[in-house]
């Protein structure tokens, strides 16, 4: 394994892992402009303001439509296709389990506390970035962890 993807370090190269983080915030912004006029025309937001005879024209569950999916697909594009990628390798990841803290079952305190008892070290290899990994492996008291890990880099 390689010692970048150990504890402190990150398993993507400085400049992938900038170049994910300007396209997610590009789709962030993005989202979030084409979600006002999504609110806007949201029959639910309307009856709550008051507004829904003054902001109603022909077409306007079309359009709301039309803007809902644009940031549905646009906004969640990454997950979406990480979604196909593992689905077509019959694999589940990240993207088909996403989910920003991870719930940890009952059975791997049990697990790792076992293990301690034995004398046996316990670490996490984790496709989860650095800070989600951190805070699985402290509140289960492992001895270390490995974080953002691509699924081929596991088996090194």
């Amino acid at each position: 394994m390689d010692g970048n993807a150990h504890g402190h370090g990150h398993a993507h190269t400085e400049h992938d892992h900038g170049v994910l983080v300007a396209d997610f915030h590009h789709r962030f912004w993005i989202s979030v402009v084409l979600t006002v006029p999504v609110l806007a025309l949201s029959p639910m937001i309307q009856s709550f303001l008051g507004l829904r005879e003054a902001l109603a024209f022909a077409g306007s569950a079309y359009l709301l439509f039309a803007l809902s999916a644009a940031v549905y697909f646009y906004g969640g594009w990454p997950f979406l296709s990480g979604l196909y990628d593992e689905l077509g390798k019959r694999t589940s990841g990240m993207m088909t389990l996403i989910t920003l803290a991870d719930v940890i079952r009952k059975e791997s305190f049990e697990a790792v506390q076992r293990l301690k008892e034995m004398g046996i070290k316990c670490m996490m290899l984790a496709g989860d970035e650095q800070a989600v990994a951190k805070s699985v492996a402290d509140e289960l008291g492992l001895d270390d962890f490995f974080a953002e890990v691509l699924p081929e880099q596991k088996a090194e």
